[in-house]
């Protein structure tokens, strides 16, 4: 039998759970990009790169859906888009691509627009993150992907996984043959669409099978139910798979050694964790978290995750598993108005459970829509133009 959380009695709601997700990626990423200081006073902290690509990783995932009310997981020029003016908000010189986008959305010289670009290309706390992605820069600057195995691939999609929970049921041709049995509707689409974001800038030579697997497992964690962390890991090990393929034998035992191995011994955890890949980040982000699985130890298991060679992948991780599983309000509270970047990540997320209670797109040529959807948010196209 299962073991179950025991508390809190309540569990979290969806929209916690995502805003969890959220600000749990960016506070690990920012304690990892702190010095020891920082951690303990009571200034800023200032989330890095791989919180400011997650945030566009949610906008491009908004606009796929919002295009066309159907997540496409081969639409991959809108989250392209997005990591372009992520990109320039950085302050990178635009190369010379046919395929570079944002200097024609953000408008012409006489101040006119074509359309709009975007709540999140206006926020100024973007771009001024600490750290640097230099496959990521390197990818967008010759326009294709670096062979990497690196972190932020891994990183910036997890926040995907919270589209497995969409309420509408969904139709598109192409997909239905890569569910499994029992698979959510929208399993298969999200993960295929997580990896290819990750293939957009790092090809790992696996396909970003890894980048799925962190998009799986954090999807487990956003499930509404009382079983606990190690058995929804073990769910993703034995059950069958959201996409109709193997799991590599490599992944899968990655996965079980971190089941098998004893818990808050920091040998192990270099031992998972001994490098800036994004194997180490996810197998070092979930074995901190496993180590402290209880719902009043999420601080003490970031600062576990910290003491991992590559704080800021490992504990951005731990963050983010924690904060699905338990939701936002288990985060530390002291820590979060510190924040940086955390009003514009618990805006995301909110908008983010927005879209997945009823399609949110008032433009006139998607009339038709169900006239029992909820009622648009007005402003929901110029924050999220599927164009």
């Amino acid at each position: 039998m299962p073991a179950e959380i025991t508390h809190p009695e309540h569990l979290p709601t969806r929209l916690s759970r995502i805003r969890g997700l959220c600000l749990g990626l960016a506070l690990g990423d920012a304690l990892g990009n702190a010095t020891a200081d920082e951690r303990d006073g009571s200034g800023p902290l200032v989330a890095g790169v791989a919180t400011e690509l997650a945030a566009w990783s949610i906008e491009g995932t908004q606009r796929n859906y919002v295009r066309y009310g159907i997540l496409h997981a081969d639409l991959v020029e809108v989250g392209l888009y997005g990591y372009q003016r992520w990109f320039e908000q950085r302050g990178y010189p635009e190369p010379r691509l046919k395929t570079w986008v944002p200097r024609f959305l953000a408008g012409f010289a006489d101040g006119s627009r074509p359309w709009p670009n975007g709540w999140l290309w206006e926020d100024p706390a973007m771009g001024t993150g600490r750290g640097k992605s230099p496959t990521t820069i390197a990818a967008l600057q010759q326009g294709r992907p670096v062979r990497s195995a690196g972190c932020q691939a891994l990183i910036r999609v997890l926040p995907v996984a919270a589209f497995t929970q969409l309420e509408r049921p969904v139709g598109a041709s192409g997909y239905s043959e890569l569910l499994g049995a029992g698979d959510s509707p929208y399993a298969a689409y999200v993960e295929m669409w997580a990896r290819n974001l990750a293939l957009l800038t790092h090809d790992d030579g696996e396909s970003q099978r890894l980048s799925g697997l962190g998009v799986r497992l954090v999807a487990a964690m956003l499930q509404r139910s009382r079983l606990t962390l190690d058995d929804r890991v073990r769910q993703a090990v034995e059950e069958p798979h959201l996409v109709r393929e193997p799991m590599a034998d490599a992944s899968r035992r990655d996965l079980v050694s971190v089941l098998e191995a004893p818990r808050a011994d920091l040998s192990v955890l270099r031992g998972l964790a001994p490098d800036t890949s994004a194997r180490s980040a996810l197998l070092g982000g979930l074995y901190a978290a496993m180590s402290f699985p209880d719902v009043w130890d999420v601080g003490r298991a970031l600062d576990f995750a910290l003491r991992a060679p590559d704080p800021d992948s490992v504990a951005a991780v731990t963050g983010a598993v924690l904060g699905a599983l338990f939701g936002y309000e288990a985060l530390p509270t002291s820590l979060l108005p510190r924040l940086t970047h955390g009003w514009t990540m618990d805006r995301l997320a909110i908008d983010l459970d927005t879209s997945l209670s009823g399609f949110q797109a008032p433009a006139s040529w998607k009339e038709g829509w169900p006239s029992d959807r909820p009622d648009p948010d007005v402003w929901w196209d110029s924050k999220y133009p599927g164009a």
